[in-house]
């Protein structure tokens, strides 16, 4: 901060997170943008693919209900269990993958916060009942808006690098002078995981702060 340099202005910090609790911002809205979501290549989406789909034809053959013996162990109710948990009712109910592979896979699409221990066993059975809806379209979080096309008025070109215009631009001397924007450094995709988690788990984070902040400055040190 100037003035204060090593110093974190983390009451702003707070501040953002706490819109979660503002009117008119949905909770749940904020927790499901905030999921993470394994990338898969087209091989893999064809192996995942196969594999539900010979589960699905497993399950209805022999008329297994899948969802009561996941629930058996999500006694606080929040659709997750643990990787061994998964494993053993995979196991009891003998539908466990041909390979190690296909077992892999799986669990990287069901892993859906953030690490391989808690499994979404919810989104494993709806996969099961429908395996054909399991990859969906790509939905951008902050989709951009639909270009205006105005008729008999020429757009002006405008580089999302410069200021001004590029009709003059010396596009071969500058092709290496830009540095280069990584989307997934973005802070507003942490900010929103982080309103997630305070809305999900209901934690007052200023308190935290407040230790180390012994003058009530608002700012605490990088460490």
């Amino acid at each position: 901060m100037p003035g204060q340099p090593g110093l974190i202005n983390y009451r702003d910090f707070i501040n953002k997170l706490d819109t979660v609790f503002f009117e008119g911002t949905d909770p749940t809205q904020v927790i499901q943008n905030a999921r993470s979501s394994a990338e898969f290549n087209d091989q893999e989406m064809q192996t995942m693919i196969d594999a539900i789909t010979a589960l699905n034809r497993i399950v209805v053959s022999h008329r297994i209900l899948l969802k009561p013996d996941f629930m058996d162990f999500d006694k606080s109710k929040c659709q997750h269990i643990t990787q061994q948990q998964f494993l053993r009712v995979l196991k009891k109910l003998n539908l466990i993958p041909e390979s190690e592979e296909v077992y892999d896979l799986m669990i990287r699409k069901y892993c859906d916060r953030g690490n391989n221990k808690e499994v979404n066993y919810f989104k494993f059975c709806k996969d099961v009942d429908r395996p054909e809806d399991m990859f969906p379209a790509y939905q951008a979080k902050r989709p951009k808006a639909a270009p205006v096309d105005m008729l008999g008025v020429a757009p002006t070109q405008i580089s999302s690098f410069f200021k001004g215009q590029t009709n003059d631009l010396d596009v071969i001397n500058n092709r290496f002078s830009q540095p280069r924007v990584e989307i997934f450094n973005d802070p507003s995709d942490v900010e929103d995981r982080l309103r997630a988690t305070v809305v999900e788990r209901r934690v007052r984070i200023e308190e935290f702060f407040r230790d180390f902040d012994k003058l009530r400055k608002g700012r605490v040190t990088r460490s």
